[in-house]
């Protein structure tokens, strides 16, 4: 407990300094190479720090009529990346290093190159099917210290609360229910019982799954725990996408391009998931 508070912390405040825009000078090849507009990657790199501002940025520019349809189409697909990151530094991370220890960095690791996949497949789009555009400049932000420290700090109020409320009985109540041998989650996978039933856990809540995979890793292999985590991914991101992702994207974009931006990255993501868990099967 004390090393996810202290995890979730640091995290937030990393986020309010900036630290992770230190990527851009690596990213900005790749961009320029998609044929993007400086609006869209100005919202790609603010993506990095905020997810919801980003896409709020895209729907802007695409609704003044600054980029097209199509570019406003590959744009919101290639933010997953830098959302993915700031989903591992914000929430993933604090929470999984500390509980799962090298088999969660392996997972992080793994999670955001599933994010690279699905926006090195938007940009590629681009490169073949937008005009070239101006040139691309993105400056990094400056961030005061104090006040970073303080958002942080404010940040993981909010974030640790959630985790208070809901991930602890989650946990407690899964415990139980795996020591009795009440949850049992069948799926065509030659993982153990016990593996399997992390899966609805990660479902309801992830910090929980978390937990309860922690308890059993003297039971399961170090292969047959990041299977686990990597399939209850997508299933978990599901429920995410439906009910969060989806009203979002179509409240901005339209019922059309909104849905279709959702379903089109949703899908990509999980047929990279899957790769990815083909990879580790045969490699691990």
């Amino acid at each position: 407990m004390p090393y996810v508070v202290a995890g979730i912390v640091m995290a937030n405040i990393a986020i309010e300094l900036g630290i992770f825009y230190r990527v851009l000078p690596v990213l900005k090849p790749f961009i320029k190479l998609s044929k993007l507009s400086s609006g869209s990657c100005i919202a790609i790199a603010t993506a990095f720090g905020s997810p919801q501002a980003a896409i709020s940025m895209i729907a802007e520019i695409y609704r003044n009529r600054k980029i097209s349809r199509t570019e406003a189409y590959i744009t919101s697909i290639a933010t997953w990346f830098p959302q993915t990151v700031y989903e591992s530094i914000a929430y993933i991370a604090p929470a999984i290093i500390p509980l799962l220890g090298p088999l969660g960095i392996t997972y992080i690791c793994l999670f955001i190159l599933n994010g690279a996949i699905v926006a090195g497949i938007a940009l590629l789009a681009g490169r073949l099917l937008l005009k070239d555009n101006d040139e691309v400049e993105i400056s990094i932000p400056s961030r005061n210290i104090r006040e970073a420290i303080y958002n942080g700090f404010k940040r993981s109020k909010r974030t640790l609360k959630r985790y208070v409320a809901i991930a602890l009985p989650i946990t407690i109540v899964a415990f139980v229910l795996l020591d009795v041998g009440l949850i049992n989650f069948d799926l065509p996978l030659p993982l153990p019982p016990e593996a399997l039933a992390i899966i609805p856990l990660r479902i309801a809540n992830p910090l929980a799954a978390y937990a309860a995979l922690s308890e059993i890793m003297d039971t399961i292999t170090f292969k047959q725990a990041l299977i686990v985590l990597l399939v209850a991914s997508p299933i978990g991101s599901l429920r995410y996408i439906f009910a969060h992702r989806l009203p979002y994207y179509v409240g901005l974009f339209g019922v059309d391009l909104g849905t279709k931006i959702v379903l089109v990255g949703g899908v990509i993501r999980i047929c990279a998931t899957f790769g990815i868990i083909i990879a580790v099967w045969f490699l691990f």
